[in-house]
């Protein structure tokens, strides 16, 4: 598998044509684009379309894209809202000590 990340807010076509193209001349059976933010709706769709184009590969039976990006904020807010509890009782929240101020002495 073939990994490529970006951190930059503007990532353009180009990065899918190269992560498409060291897919095939290596031969990688999976490609993946980890980008840090999100992409507009657009830009996302032109993302989609090109790594489209690249084969699928199977396992298992099922077809999986050979080629594919994943937003990490998007991930984990996905990952976070899965995991979320609920808050603990008033009762069992521990009790924040007051800040010591000048001239008093800590316990």
């Amino acid at each position: 598998m073939v990994l490529e990340v970006k951190g930059g807010e503007n990532v353009n076509i180009s990065v899918v044509r190269q992560l498409r193209s060291v897919l095939e001349h290596e031969d990688a059976d999976m490609a993946g684009l980890i980008l840090m933010h999100k992409l507009k709706p657009l830009r996302k769709a032109a993302f989609s379309r090109k790594m489209a184009m690249a084969r699928d590969i199977r396992a298992n039976g099922k077809r999986y894209p050979a080629c594919n990006s994943w937003a990490c904020r998007t991930y984990w807010r996905d990952a976070a809202s899965s995991y979320r509890t609920h808050p603990l009782p008033r009762s069992s929240r521990q009790t924040q000590l007051p800040f010591p101020t000048e001239g008093s002495s800590c316990p």
